[in-house]
């Protein structure tokens, strides 16, 4: 008996070690999106991986529009839980700007390219400006080493006098396990201190009467 628990505490300090030591590598492939006028297409392949030492990889999820589609039926979410969840994620921006600083993002690769028309010139050269300052400033947030083969964007207006908006989009995104494994602790550390919080307020308000 004492054996075999020590067998699984071994198995427990295996897995959690290799965690520790892994990263997330999400992979963005093919994300295709076309919009002219009122007709839109929308395509994509999602790879999420986990490397250890971010070299070795062991285990790989492979996702596509279809699988996403199928997971979303299956797990029934009602329109009205869909829009709690959009307002709870709406009320803890703050809590989300926190997150994502501490997860320690990093861009290993990203090839975008852009095309746009508003059949506006103005409009459309405006957008186009924009959208290139805010993709720079990203690039400038995520990406420590500049490597002109790894980060290529393109903003291209179209001028043809049609609503256009067409993305193809291929990304690698790498974050340690550690940061994520940190951060759920966080959450679930926050999450009870909030429920005794709301325990004790309950309970001093109880007393309040005798």
């Amino acid at each position: 008996m004492i054996l075999v628990f020590c067998y699984i505490i071994g198995i427990i300090l295996i897995i959690i070690s290799l965690l520790l030591l892994s990263t997330l590598r999400i992979n963005i492939n093919n994300l295709q999106i076309s919009v002219i006028e009122k007709e839109i297409k929308f395509d994509y392949e999602l790879y999420l991986s986990l490397n250890l030492f971010n070299k070795i990889k062991y285990l790989q999820i492979k996702l596509n529009k279809e699988k996403i589609s199928k997971m979303q039926i299956q797990s029934k979410i009602k329109p009205d839980q869909l829009e709690k969840i959009k307002q709870n994620a709406s009320n803890n921006k703050e809590q989300l700007k926190t997150v994502i600083k501490r997860l320690k993002i990093k861009l290993s690769k990203i090839n975008l390219n852009i095309d746009i028309d508003t059949k506006n010139v103005l409009v459309t050269t405006g957008i186009v400006t924009l959208t290139s300052i805010i993709i720079s400033n990203i690039l400038s947030r995520f990406v420590k080493v500049n490597k002109k083969n790894y980060y290529k964007y393109k903003i291209i207006p179209s001028y043809k006098n049609k609503n256009i908006l067409k993305i193809d989009f291929n990304c690698i995104i790498n974050v340690k396990m550690v940061h994520i494994i940190y951060i759920i602790y966080i959450l679930l550390k926050k999450r009870r201190d909030g429920k005794n919080e709301r325990t004790s307020n309950r309970r001093s308000y109880d007393y309040s009467y005798e």
